[in-house]
């Protein structure tokens, strides 16, 4: 009965990490932990590498694309450059003066009396100046010709004073003749009559 209940030694408590399946695992996950660094590590060299040999290539690339755009720019350029002395040669032709009709630059008249009395002599100073024409011819109060004349021309005419009362016109008109056909122009005085005192 006494070595039925006798007592066992007491036994003792693993000591931390002492088993060999904890060993092991710990071994394993360290394992695991530096191949993963490993390949990570890797792959970040990789893709480094990949850039840097990428960038490379593209940058190539753009230099000869820019090369390319720059070698077609020139030969745009130079057409552009072969035809604009063909454009500029007809502008620079006209410096010989242009095929166009004969012009009058001016045309004016002046009276020397419009209020008049019979007994006065009223006239009209008309004078003119014209481009491209060989000649001009006036006309006083219809088609005739008063008188033929250059290219420019001042003429005195007389107009005569009309009754007391009453009103004279004269038209006065110039016409200028060219290679290019002719141009007139007309201007119409009025004279008017005084009652003597």
């Amino acid at each position: 009965m006494s070595d039925a209940t006798q007592a066992m030694p007491p036994t003792e408590p693993p000591a931390p990490g002492g088993g060999d399946d904890d060993f092991d695992e710990g071994d394993r996950r360290k394992v695991w932990l530096i191949v993963a660094g490993v390949l990570l590590l890797g792959l970040l060299v990789g893709a480094l590498i990949a850039v840097l040999a990428g960038g490379g290539d593209d940058s190539n690339d753009v230099a000869d694309g820019s090369s390319t755009s720059s070698s077609s720019t020139t030969t745009t350029s130079a057409p552009d450059a072969g035809t604009t002395p063909a454009t500029n040669s007809p502008t620079t032709a006209p410096t010989q003066p242009p095929a166009t009709g004969p012009q009058i630059t001016s045309f004016n008249t002046q009276v020397t009396k419009q209020q008049c009395l019979q007994t006065d002599s009223p006239s009209t100073t008309v004078s003119w100046n014209t481009t491209n024409a060989n000649q001009t011819t006036l006309s006083v109060d219809g088609p005739g010709i008063y008188g033929t004349y250059g290219p420019s021309g001042s003429v005195t005419v007389g107009a005569g004073c009309p009754p007391p009362g009453q009103g004279l016109s004269h038209t006065y008109t110039v016409t200028a003749k060219g290679p290019g056909g002719q141009v007139q122009k007309s201007a119409t005085v009025q004279f008017f009559g005084i009652p003597q005192p």
